[in-house]
């Protein structure tokens, strides 16, 4: 992990760091707050192995932010209407 940027009288942490296996790949970002991480990610190898994923889209900017799909990855991968899930799909 790089630069920690923390919010100490929360007991909240921000992390911009890198799971993803390529140095090529953006870095996703990480907020810890007590045992809780919350990951904003686009690689299928980690949205697989989270414990819940909240879909959004259909697109970004204006076009974003409504939730298509949430639960386990199975789940966002048996979920006709979510675009993760079409990929996601052969990995699960």
């Amino acid at each position: 992990m790089t630069t920690n940027i923390s919010n100490e009288s929360h007991g909240s942490k921000y992390f911009p760091c890198s799971l993803s296996p390529s140095p090529k790949t953006t870095p996703i970002h990480a907020i810890w707050a007590e045992k809780i991480a919350l990951v904003v990610e686009h690689h299928l190898d980690v949205i697989k192995c989270a414990d819940w994923v909240i879909d959004l889209g259909p697109g970004g900017g204006d076009s974003g932010g409504h939730i298509f799909a949430e639960g386990s990855p199975e789940k966002i991968a048996n979920n006709p209407t979510s675009f993760t899930g079409i990929y996601l799909k052969p990995l699960i």
